[in-house]
């Protein structure tokens, strides 16, 4: 069985595929494929033993509150003058 909630790219879908076609794995749980949103056709979608959901592994009842709390405290870094830790394009802020 193939579990994948990373990104789409990470799979081969022309041999996972061919694996799940010939049975060579139990199926497969993909919360990303490597082209979003899958279209009605998308062949994976014809195996009964693989579940696609729509890029929401990771958005969980905590997720909401625990992001809004890491946003208010790179807020208050950046207000006080400090960097924040979570900076992912450095070049672009103006301290």
């Amino acid at each position: 069985y193939l579990i994948n909630t990373s990104r789409g790219a990470v799979i081969d879908e022309d041999a996972l595929f061919e694996a799940l076609k010939n049975n060579k794995i139990g199926g497969a749980a993909l919360d990303v494929m490597e082209k979003e949103p899958i279209d009605v056709s998308n062949r994976f979608l014809q195996f009964e033993n693989v579940i696609i959901t729509p890029h929401i592994a990771g958005i969980t009842q905590e997720v909401p509150l625990k992001s809004a709390l890491i946003i208010a405290e790179e807020i208050k870094r950046y207000i006080k003058g400090e960097k924040p830790k979570r900076l992912v394009n450095p070049e672009v802020l103006k301290t």
